[in-house]
């Protein structure tokens, strides 16, 4: 049987040229028997390994070599095709899909990476307060391919107002790749802004300046309208207003900051008195406080009186205003009490200028009263005397508060008793039964036995005997033809006399 012979086209021929140049081949025998007995197999190719550029296509026999596809890199030998996405995709499950606009960027290597954190200090960056700054910053497009693409807003203020920074990832920090695109939205007090521009979705400015509509002596007080040089002011403290101008508070006045001129107050007549020269008001040239007012002497020395601190005092030297008590009666000296409010007394006698003492509140059970002032004249209050101590309260009164200035009397006393001591200090004032009574135990005064005995003395014991019965039981003493009776109340009593009747004990009470 002859041989089938084999014929090759011309393409064929060029393909088996290609491959033998370009690869590892072998030859194998595909299917001898197909052909029947004593048939020889033609010589048939196998490649195993390809060149840089061509990966294998297939492992069995009839395989090849194929030029690597477009975007791939081939590196040759058995290694397949290893494809990218283009940049602004990654690969997921095998598909390239698109980086997405959450924070994230795909340069084209197949993985996607998120945004740098924001971790630098915007405040030290843009040397002012940053109201708030993101952390997690965005990605500029669903498909950008480096960091620079990151980007994201902060709210920074400054002396002249607050702007909104959109700023992107420069290799180092946000701020600095700003560029400058600073949306201007709100200005600090003394400041206006201008450069109005809008889109369809905002407004903004272009930047804040500083007012300049104010007089000297003032300071701003808010931001001015938008495009218009006209802050709020006011003038500083120590300063008024007059014609458009602030001009410096003049003594006898203050200037508490509001524009207005305020004269310092007049002495009440009724809180105050002048020994000597007449007193002065004053206060320095631009003054800001009614407590900088003062009496003031400038000849000499001055004694102003206050009815203040629970007494009259004389004080030498300026006194300044209290705004608490409406007084001049903050000194510059040492104070001593001349005389003391009623409920009141002077510490130590006062000695003359340079000493000082206190007016001291009187106790319960003791008061002092107003005697008038002493060697002073023209004063409408005469609730001041002059006192070194209390005076206790009399029998029959108390006085139950400190710093009292009179006593109220007793009303606790039963009849047929009479008050004892002085100096009560509450409503419970001390009393005693009069001749001929005695005190029972219901804290009444009833009169003595008059059978000729009074009082029943068994052992250490002594009963008091009345003429009449107190109480219910009572013990009935015959003396003289007469029943006398002593006061009983229930159960043992030590130091008493103890007494069962109809089965129940009572003892004896005084």
């Amino acid at each position: 049987m002859r041989h089938k012979s084999w014929i090759f086209s011309d393409k064929t021929m060029l393909n088996l040229i290609h491959r033998f140049l370009f690869s590892t081949l072998v030859l194998i025998c595909v299917n001898p028997f197909a052909y029947g007995a004593g048939y020889t197999c033609p010589a048939y190719k196998k490649y195993t390994s390809c060149s840089s550029g061509y990966y294998l296509n297939g492992t069995g026999a009839g395989n090849s070599c194929d030029a690597c596809p477009s975007g791939c890199t081939c590196a040759g030998g058995t290694a397949q095709p290893v494809c990218n996405c283009d940049p602004g995709y990654y690969k997921l499950n095998g598909e390239c899909v698109e980086c997405g606009a959450g924070g994230y960027y795909c340069p084209g290597d197949n993985n996607r990476y998120r945004c740098p954190a924001n971790n630098q200090d915007l405040a030290i960056l843009s040397g002012a307060e940053v109201l708030e700054q993101k952390q997690e910053w965005s990605s500029s497009s669903p498909r950008s391919t480096n960091a620079g693409q990151c980007m994201g807003d902060a709210y920074i203020k400054t002396e002249s107002g607050t702007y909104l920074a959109e700023c992107s990832w420069n290799g180092k920090n946000y701020y600095d790749a700003c560029n400058g695109d600073f949306l201007w939205y709100a200005a600090n007090t003394g400041y206006y802004l201008y450069g109005y521009k809008s889109t369809s979705w905002e407004a903004w400015y272009s930047g804040a300046r500083a007012c300049t509509n104010a007089p000297a002596n003032s300071h701003y007080t808010g931001a001015g309208d938008p495009e218009t040089n006209n802050c709020p002011w006011i003038c500083d403290a120590g300063y008024y207003l007059s014609g458009g101008s602030c001009v410096q508070c003049e003594s006898v006045y203050y200037c508490p900051g509001d524009n207005n001129r305020y004269s310092c107050p007049t002495p009440q007549s009724d809180k105050y008195y002048t020994y000597g020269w007449a007193y002065s008001i004053n206060s320095p040239k631009g003054s800001t406080s009614i407590t900088q007012c003062n009496l003031d002497r400038a000849l000499g020395e001055t004694w102003i009186y206050e009815f203040q601190y629970n007494g009259l005092y004389r004080w030498t030297g300026k006194c300044y205003y209290s705004p608490e008590t409406e007084i001049y009666n903050n000194c510059e000296n040492d104070r001593y009490f001349r005389e003391c409010n009623a409920g009141y007394y002077a510490s130590t006698i006062p000695l003359g200028p340079g000493f000082s003492n206190s007016c001291q509140p009187c106790d319960a059970g003791s008061y002092t009263k107003a005697a008038g002032h002493l060697g002073i004249t023209g004063s409408n209050d005469d609730s001041y005397h002059y006192a070194t101590s209390c005076t206790l309260c009399e029998t029959g009164t108390y006085n139950d508060k400190s710093a009292g200035t009179s006593c109220t009397a007793c009303t606790n006393g039963p009849d047929n008793s009479h008050y004892v001591g002085t100096g009560a200090n509450s409503a419970n004032c001390q009393w005693e039964c009069d001749t001929g009574h005695n005190k029972t135990v219901k804290n009444t005064c009833a009169p003595v036995c008059d059978a000729g005995i009074t009082t029943l003395r068994v052992g250490n014991i002594s009963i008091p005997l009345y003429k009449s019965r107190n109480t219910a039981p009572a013990l009935n003493i015959g003396f003289n033809g007469q029943v006398c009776y002593g006061d009983l109340a229930d159960g043992d009593a030590a130091g008493e006399l103890n007494i069962n009747y109809g089965g129940k004990t009572y003892h004896t009470a005084k």
